[in-house]
């Protein structure tokens, strides 16, 4: 099983995963407008042991609004090629009440040809805000 080991960047608004193979990085971002998430990253072309990569078969991105729920599954997109390297951009609903908020949890995992799946990047909290905008005074 290949494993894929995680460091998280952080910048201004937008939240950045990386997960570090011994060669390259795994770079994914998440930007919320509304209940819709923009979901991108960079394929790995490596793994953690130095070979190329050569069986990466999808990038799963994954959400979770309260402890209480389970994980969401949000999108499986196709690598662009068993050796990675590719540019993924997706986007994704997160099912948010008109006149609600909440916390959604975001991370992201990347999948091989035989199904292993990598450990989760690190997690970002992203508040997504459907509440009404108060009345002027």
């Amino acid at each position: 099983m290949k494993r894929y080991y995680e460091v998280t960047i952080a910048a201004l608004a937008v939240f950045v995963f990386a997960v570090l193979t011994t060669h390259a990085v795994f770079a994914v971002s998440f930007t919320p407008t509304a209940t819709e998430v923009l979901a991108e990253c960079d394929e790995p072309t490596t793994n953690v042991d130095g070979s190329p990569c050569d069986d990466l078969a999808f990038i799963r991105f994954y959400y979770q609004k309260s402890a209480a729920e389970a994980p969401v599954m949000a999108l499986q997109v196709n690598a662009s090629s068993p050796s990675g390297g590719g540019h993924v951009s997706a986007r994704f609903q997160v099912p948010v009440a008109q006149d609600q908020q909440a916390d959604v949890q975001f991370w992201a995992t990347a999948v091989d040809t035989t199904g292993n799946e990598s450990d989760r990047s690190e997690v970002r909290t992203v508040r997504i805000d459907r509440l009404r905008p108060s009345p002027p005074r």
